[in-house]
């Protein structure tokens, strides 16, 4: 009796079988779950993806160069694609994205199999190879790799000198080269690594090292780019004949860590910038180091680099273009006699220090960089912020005058 009905219960097993197997293939593929070759997603890199990218891009989705490579970029373009269209929201271009996206004939080839979806073309900490070392070469041509050799191996001296680049390039800084940072570094657009007022860390310790032994500075390193260093870097520019603007870039770098570099001479060469008339370039290296710290916080008495109050900024924007000054209060700039006094508002030009009396105070206590149009960069504590202001109404009304530098 057992056995009949064990009998019985494996034929009912193998027919239940027959019936899904048979379910799964006449069930239309479409309804079925997209196989991973079919999927455009985050790590792949391929031609693929550099003929989605290109259509993204001419529809609009897709900003900058196409490189074929699937990173955050190509993400996002997806997901506001799929918003717009009314599509599963999920950054990853399957079967129905791509249909969209790229029209029916769009056809993935099986042979193209993905057996693990880790992003071998995001590098970071531990990888190593030939991608490493081309990474590396690039960092180094751009001053931000300093260690003597290539070697392959995305380690912290690596990961450091990517920090670097992302940092004065305007990227995530995170240290992982990714899409974004490859692009750049392989564009000719990336900017060389320079040190400047305001910055401090390992570099400016090494800079500051550098001054110290050929003579221009007479202190111990510090790690922190000041008033002190600005001028002894400016003293090794003039006598080295370099452009004196107090940045260590790329000529600057070149020279200083040579063996041709010239020791100090005990001759001053510095010019006081704040009593002369210094060129056009001068006044838009200015107000160019003014904008670039729009958007960051306003904290009182802050001088920089990341955060300041309205006469701190003015200060650390004219330190870092290479004018000479003390750190004062909006009162004390004021008071700069070798700078002319603009009294009409309708007089002002780029470039000219704004001050402002607030209320029913009878001392100035704001100040400003005026970038025309009746515009204005500052320190505001109202929005806690850098950013721009119309000199319009309530600021109209407290405008005392001006100061030009240039």
């Amino acid at each position: 009796m057992m056995r009949r009905v064990c009998s019985k219960f494996n034929h009912f097993i193998f027919t239940l079988g027959l019936y899904a197997a048979l379910f799964v293939v006449f069930i239309p593929s479409n309804a079925l779950a997209a196989e991973r070759y079919q999927i455009l997603k985050i790590g792949d890199k391929d031609d693929y993806v550099l003929a989605l990218q290109n259509r993204l891009y001419e529809l609009g989705y897709f900003s900058g160069a196409a490189t074929g490579y699937f990173g955050t970029k190509t993400q996002q373009a997806v997901i506001d694609y799929q918003t717009t269209h009314h599509l599963q929201v999920d950054g990853k271009a399957g079967p129905e994205t791509l249909r969209s996206i790229m029209g029916s004939d769009f056809i993935i080839s099986y042979e193209k199999r993905f057996y693990h979806d880790s992003n071998a073309d995001c590098l970071q900490k531990g990888d190593k190879g030939a991608a490493v070392s081309a990474v590396q070469e690039k960092l180094k041509e751009l001053g931000y790799y300093r260690y003597p050799g290539i070697t392959g191996y995305y380690g912290p001296v690596t990961e450091n000198a990517v920090r670097l680049f992302q940092s004065e390039n305007g990227l995530k800084t995170d240290g992982i080269a990714g899409e974004d940072t490859i692009a750049l570094l392989n564009s000719g657009d990336a900017r060389y690594y320079c040190i400047g007022f305001g910055d401090k860390g390992d570099e400016v310790m090494s800079l500051q090292q550098r001054l110290f032994d050929l003579g221009y500075m007479d202190d111990n390193a510090t790690g922190y780019f000041d008033a002190e260093t600005a001028d002894a870097l400016k003293e090794f520019q003039a006598l080295n004949g370099l452009v004196f603007d107090a940045k260590c870039g790329k000529d600057t770098n070149k020279k200083l860590y040579s063996d041709s570099a010239l020791r100090w001479d005990h001759v001053d060469r510095i010019i006081d910038q704040t009593s002369s008339v210094n060129s056009e370039a001068t006044v838009d290296s200015f107000i160019h180091n003014a904008e670039e710290q729009l958007g960051k916080p306003y904290l009182y008495a802050a001088e920089g680099p990341n955060a300041f109050d309205c006469s701190g900024f003015v200060y650390y924007a004219l330190r870092a273009s290479g004018v000479s000054v003390k750190r004062t209060s909006s009162e004390g700039f004021s008071q700069t006699e070798s700078w002319t006094k603009i009294s009409d508002i309708g007089a002002l030009i780029p470039g000219d220090l704004l001050f402002f009396r607030s209320g029913s105070s009878s001392r100035i206590n704001h100040t400003g960089v005026y970038i025309g149009n009746h515009r204005f960069i500052h320190a505001s504590s109202n929005m806690s912020c850098v950013t721009v202001s119309e000199l319009t109404d309530d600021y109209e009304r407290s405008f005392c005058f001006a100061r030009r530098i240039f």
